[in-house]
């Protein structure tokens, strides 16, 4: 029983890579957590991965503000 599962995230992928392309850090990592939490995903990790320097680009500029951060 799949109950449900994708075979792969193909279609969380362009959606994300979308949503990255138009909107903050905050709103990209609301949604996976919408995606995560109300829709059965194959590989979570990979799609954190593979998105997560556009799910925190904010962060970094935020510690950077806060005096909490140092560049290279």
């Amino acid at each position: 029983m799949t109950r449900g599962l994708l075979e792969d995230d193909h279609e969380w992928r362009i959606c994300l890579e979308e949503v990255i392309a138009m909107q903050s850090g905050i709103a990209c990592r609301r949604l996976l957590t919408v995606i995560l939490l109300t829709d059965e995903v194959a590989e979570s990790h990979v799609l954190w991965d593979q998105f997560k320097a556009g799910l925190c680009d904010d962060v970094k500029h935020k510690l950077h503000h806060m005096n909490h951060y140092q560049a290279d």
